[in-house]
This record gives C-alpha cells, sequence and structure tokens, in this order.
C-alpha cells in the first residue's frame, strides 16, 4: 500500500513539475522555473523511496533522499529569495 502511495506522489509531483515548466517556458518567470525544478527534484525522490521499498532494507537509500530533498528546498529558497528580488 505503501509503494501505490509513494507512486500517486511521484505521478503528481512529476504532473506539478512538467506544468510549472511549460508555464515558464510560455512566460520566462524565474519563480516558474524554481519551483519545477523543486518538483522535478522532489519526484526523483519519490521514486527513489519507491525502489527503496521494493529492494528491501538491504539497499538503503536514506541519505540520497534527503541530499535530493535538501537541493530541491535550496532551488526553491533561492529562486525565492535571491531571484525574485
Amino acid at each position: 500500500m505503501l509503494v501505490v502511495i509513494h507512486a500517486l506522489c511521484a505521478v503528481t509531483a512529476c504532473a506539478i513539475a512538467a506544468l510549472m515548466l511549460l508555464s515558464w517556458h510560455r512566460s520566462r518567470s524565474p519563480m516558474q522555473l524554481h519551483v519545477g525544478a523543486c518538483f522535478v527534484l522532489l519526484g526523483f525522490v519519490n521514486a527513489i523511496v519507491i525502489f527503496d521499498r521494493l529492494h528491501g532494507p538491504a539497499n538503503e537509500y536514506a541519505t540520497l533522499r534527503l541530499t535530493i530533498s535538501v537541493l530541491a528546498i535550496g532551488v526553491l529558497l533561492y529562486g525565492i529569495l535571491i531571484k525574485e528580488r
């Protein structure tokens, strides 16, 4: 059941990323680019969670997931704090 929930989260994150990047392509707003990049990374994190759940506790990818999550939030914060000024 957890794999299905994470799969739905991954699909949702990828859909939001696609919509934000398409919108950025039309308007060239830097904020939309940063939000789209953040959701691409968050979708990738959810895909890693699914991979980790399917392959059991022998393959632990917690460090990779947390690193990518922090990078995603960093991209979003950079867009909010630096690029929007």
